[in-house]
């Protein structure tokens, strides 16, 4: 006979015997936090704020390096400029162990893969690409030989002189070079992919702990004190290359690398220590990612990081006070909150933010913790911030006075704010008429326009709406129900006052927060409903800027444009129907500027002439939307107007202007592309005077 035995499941014998800690033990839901994952162990790596740190990896390490430096570490930098913003030198985000590891040999031995450059043309100039470093690009090979060479040392230099290395890696499937093995960063530019040369695989355990122990080798041979500390990315594959679903790959890879650290820390215990930033996002937090699902939160980041202090910061001289492993209690929550309300009451406003940096996770239950971080947005007049926390606060603690009291306070001032905003204009117009609407062929220079004009203190600009045209269509079907709108009552004036306030309420926020009068908003498909636009906002005005069609087209056709099914939009496919498109927009912008609806409300302007009489130019169009001229629009590369929208020109206008893209055209159509283009718009290129027949 077989029987069951059931050993003692509620007394957990096996805990009794072994004396296991409570962290063994797996969780119940109430108990799976962040303070759970603390462990009590007197081996783990201790650093202090004049502990020299570097970093390498995805783009957590992004994350990890701007909260040390915010917080004052001692963060090695070898580098600056484009490319440093995720490490310590410039290897940008570099995402699996392979390119890890080929950093370290480019520092260290001698990499010398076959493919030392790629030729790109990115749709402005021809560049040199380094294949092996994400997004860093060279004008020529002497700039490359030199910029390889410094970056050479400024890695050397960083990975031998600090204390601690950081590495976050992120990814296991890899593009590589079949006849060298060497890997790529990412999936080589359509442009330069050869399918004799270049190829796609899963990499494995064994390889990727491989990776991990010549990495060890190759930085205690050259740092013999070095400790590393490694963790694994939360950040999920933006997209898989297998024949498989996404999320499915995602798990396996994180797995994987997971286990292959895991098995890495282990064989190297004293000299390499696992932090659980993948554990926490992916395990603990409700909520951790931004919009798009995949980068990690601020505030996340923030929780993350605090736990990192309890882990392995210890006391320096500067009396930097933190939380210690089994130290999260009351009496310290205390001590904090009391500190940081003694620092706002001194002004002290930096000092009060990172104190409540470092407790928010264990102090978010706290009425104190929430008081203190309206009066920090008070006191540094960040009102609509204040407003926010205030509205959320006071849904958890309905009956506090003073939270009423601020909410009254704070609803004052941002009342005062929209209100003295239009006021304080040269003119008082009305949000819901003046907007400027900027439109063109794509590829035109609509882009180059908008931040100018986002640079003058009157204007405010975002980036693309895009929903424009969408919204113009339900308008359209909505005037055409003739029946309907009678039944209803639905006036023209009624249709478009309700569309002109639906439109501009969307961009209210954004003006408000940015203390300007008008909104400029940028997409070039405005060109196509400006009638309509017209009808809405009754004193709205437009800019059309055109550009040489064969530019446009030659610049297209380099664009990885998709429409929401994934497939390439129609013309980016080649010169012809680029061309034709061209013609199509630029025709249909000209043709409805004639409209008398329309008339002196639209003003055309040739990107060649901004970008050879910018001033000029630039103070016309001013005098047309009726503004004072501001000097900031041709410094718009050094005004700072928040975070600019990254969009497909986003590289290109962050510098100052140049004429380099101007006749672009002839360095890259053959004789075929010119027949094309002249087939479908060499007539319109006549008329607007580009050429003066269509012999060229």
């Amino acid at each position: 006979m077989v029987y069951l035995y059931n050993p003692d499941r509620k007394g957990l014998s096996e805990v009794q015997i072994l004396k296991l800690e409570p962290w063994r033990i797996y969780p119940r839901e109430e108990e799976l936090n962040n303070s759970f994952l603390k462990l009590d162990n007197k081996k783990l790596l201790k650093i202090n704020k004049e502990t020299k740190i570097a970093s390498i990896g995805s783009c957590f390490a992004r994350e990890i390096k701007k909260w040390l430096i915010h917080n004052d570490y001692s963060f090695i930098q070898t580098a600056s400029g484009p490319g440093t913003e995720p490490g310590s030198a410039r290897y940008d985000r570099v995402y699996n162990t392979f390119t890890i590891l080929q950093e370290f040999k480019r520092a260290f031995q001698d990499f010398s893969p076959v493919e030392k450059y790629w030729e790109y043309n990115d749709g402005e100039e021809w560049r040199l690409l380094d294949p092996y470093r994400r997004m860093i690009a060279w004008e020529n090979k002497n700039e490359m030989e030199f910029e390889l060479k410094e970056h050479k040392n400024n890695v050397y230099q960083a990975f031998t002189t600090c204390d601690v290395l950081i590495i976050t890696v992120g990814q296991s499937e890899i593009w590589y070079n079949k006849v060298d093995g060497s890997v790529y960063p990412l999936v080589p530019p359509t442009q330069i992919f050869n399918k004799e040369t270049h190829s796609f695989r899963q990499s494995t355990f064994e390889e990727n702990l491989s990776n991990l122990n010549e990495i060890r080798r190759l930085y205690n041979k050259f740092n013999p004190n070095g400790k590393i500390i490694i963790t694994v990315s939360p950040v999920p594959l933006r997209a898989t290359f297998q024949e498989t679903n996404s999320v499915i790959a995602n798990v396996a890879n994180k797995s994987m690398l997971r286990a292959a650290v895991e098995t890495f820390v282990k064989d190297n215990s004293e000299s390499v220590f696992y932090f659980p930033a993948y554990e926490i996002v992916t395990l603990l937090e409700e909520d951790p990612y931004e919009i798009d699902n995949r980068h990690v939160k601020k505030e996340t980041v923030d929780e993350i990081m605090s736990l990192f202090e309890s882990y392995y910061v210890v006391n320096t001289n500067s009396n930097h006070e933190l939380f210690n492993s089994n130290d999260v209690t009351r009496r310290k929550i205390n001590y904090f909150l009391s500190k940081a309300s003694s620092e706002l009451d001194n002004n002290n406003l930096d000092k009060v933010e990172k104190i409540l940096n470092k407790i928010s996770f264990f102090a978010a239950n706290e009425l104190d913790f929430h008081l203190i971080s309206i009066k920090l947005d008070i006191r540094k007049k960040d009102y609509y911030d204040a407003e926010n926390k205030l509205l959320e606060a006071s849904k958890r603690w309905k009956e506090n006075k003073e939270l009423k009291n601020l909410l009254i306070e704070v609803k004052n001032e941002t009342s005062t704010i929209k209100e003295s905003i239009p006021h304080n204009a040269k003119k008082n117009h009305n949000v819901n008429d003046d907007i400027v609407f900027i439109g063109g062929a794509g590829r035109s220079g609509t882009t180059l326009l908008r931040v100018m004009l986002n640079a003058h203190h009157r204007f405010a600009s975002g980036p693309e709406f895009k929903a424009i045209n969408n919204i113009i269509e339900v308008y359209n079907q909505i005037k055409n129900y003739k029946d309907i709108r009678k039944s209803y009552d639905i006036s023209d004036e009624i249709l478009s006052n309700s569309f002109s306030t639906l439109i501009a309420s969307f961009f209210e926020n954004f003006r408000i927060k940015n203390q300007a009068a008008r909104i400029v908003e940028k997409t070039p498909h405005n060109v196509l409903v400006m009638k309509e636009l017209a009808e809405i906002f009754p004193k709205a005005k437009f800019i059309h800027v055109v550009r040489d069609g064969r530019d446009v087209a030659s610049s297209l056709v380099n664009m990885k444009w998709v429409d929401s099914f994934g497939n390439p939009v129609w013309y980016v496919k080649d010169i012809r129907n680029a061309a034709k498109y061209w013609n199509i927009v630029v025709r249909k912008g000209l043709e409805d500027a004639s409209l008398p609806i329309l008339n002196d409300r639209v003003k055309l302007i040739k990107y060649e002439d901004l970008i050879l009489h910018t001033e000029d130019v630039m103070k016309d169009i001013l005098a047309f939307l009726d503004e004072d001229w501001d000097p900031n629009v041709l410094q718009y590369h050094q005004i700072e107007r928040g975070e600019e929208p990254v969009e497909s020109s986003t590289n290109q206008v962050s510098k100052q202007i140049n004429s380099k893209a101007l006749k672009r055209w002839k360095k890259t159509y053959n004789s075929k592309d010119k027949e094309e283009f002249k087939s479908e718009a060499g007539k319109l290129l006549t008329e607007l005077g580009y050429e003066s027949n269509t012999d060229w």
